[in-house]
């Protein structure tokens, strides 16, 4: 049995110190599934490749029953075809016998409805790799989808520079979750070119700044793959602009970070080094997340091995609309 314990510690994020009895709550997870280690090389293009890893990954998902899922780095399933996995301990063991294909569906089970998106690389001719968002249907639905049904769009939030590798995405969707309308960011910018990485997040903010035009509801989640607590010199200058503490005056603020814990905890190791790297962020909710396998009474949502990325578990309020 997973367990995990709320930390409820308020901070300056949070001004709130009763939450008022109209407010809705929302469970929300954020974890960025893949591993850089030698396993998951070749056509896994480091992606979630183990088939132990994704089964307690979806069994710990099924324990802690977020009612929004932001996933990165899963395996497209068109990049288990063409070549024969001899490894019975890989996902792509015997892929053509697999009662779900899609790896989404099996890390969330059926009581999600999936929407996915990916760039394909030219010279590769497939994706190798994507993004998704998840929502409950005991929560609430993803517009112009299906309740518990997984959909494909081709289409990111950011268009990326020609020079630039488009396995990068940052992807949204609009959704209804308690019957509050809520634009969900999955966000995944580029990891070593930082102009690339600069690049996305003006998209992001230039198009979430368009949408303030009418007040919209937005939470920005995922791996932004730069740490704002202990690299300042090379957090972009649009998420200094846009981002800070409750009560800062910018339009997003954390809940997870310094939000959480001063230091900051970390949420990824990346061969020796740890940062602060994954954000889960909003414009309008209260509340704090807890990093899975780093603050007190939590476990890595992996079993302990197979990502270099921790999870973040948010259990957030919505006011009334």
């Amino acid at each position: 049995m997973y367990f995990y314990k709320l930390i409820p510690t308020m901070t300056i994020l949070n001004s709130l110190t009763e939450i008022p009895p109209n407010w809705q709550s929302i469970r929300l997870l954020t974890v960025n599934v893949g591993n850089i280690s030698f396993a998951c090389r070749g056509p896994y293009n480091h992606k979630l490749c183990q088939k132990r890893v994704e089964e307690n990954i979806s069994n710990n998902i099924r324990a802690l029953q977020p009612d929004v899922i932001f996933l990165q780095e899963l395996l497209h399933p068109s990049q288990c075809d063409g070549w024969t996995e001899l490894d019975r301990r890989k996902v792509g063991f015997d892929k053509n016998n697999q009662s779900v294909s899609n790896q989404a569906r099996r890390l969330l089970g059926s009581s999600y409805t999936i929407y996915c998106a990916s760039r394909m690389r030219p010279e590769i001719g497939h994706p190798i790799g994507m993004e998704c968002i998840g929502v409950h249907t005991n929560a609430g639905i993803i517009e112009g989808c299906q309740p518990g049904g997984l959909f494909y769009s081709s289409e990111g939030l950011d268009s990326p520079n020609p020079e630039c590798n488009p396995e990068f995405i940052i992807m949204a969707t609009m959704a209804k979750v308690r019957n509050i309308t809520i634009k969900l960011i999955n966000a995944h910018p580029h990891s070593r070119e930082r102009r690339c990485r600069d690049n996305s997040l003006e998209q992001l903010f230039e198009k979430v700044k368009e949408a303030q035009n009418v007040k919209t509801n937005t939470i920005i989640a995922g791996d932004f793959n730069f740490d704002p607590f202990h690299s300042v010199e090379k957090t972009p200058d649009i998420w200094k602009k846009n981002v800070g503490v409750f009560g800062s005056g910018k339009p997003f603020y954390y809940h997870s970070g310094i939000a959480e814990h001063v230091p900051p905890y970390p949420t990824a190791s990346i061969l020796v080094q740890k940062k602060t790297i994954d954000h889960v962020i909003s414009n309008f909710a209260a509340g704090i997340c807890s990093t899975l396998g780093e603050a007190p009474n939590t476990h890595r949502i992996d079993g302990g091995k197979g990502m270099d990325h921790r999870a973040i578990i948010c259990d957030m309020w919505i006011p009334p609309p």
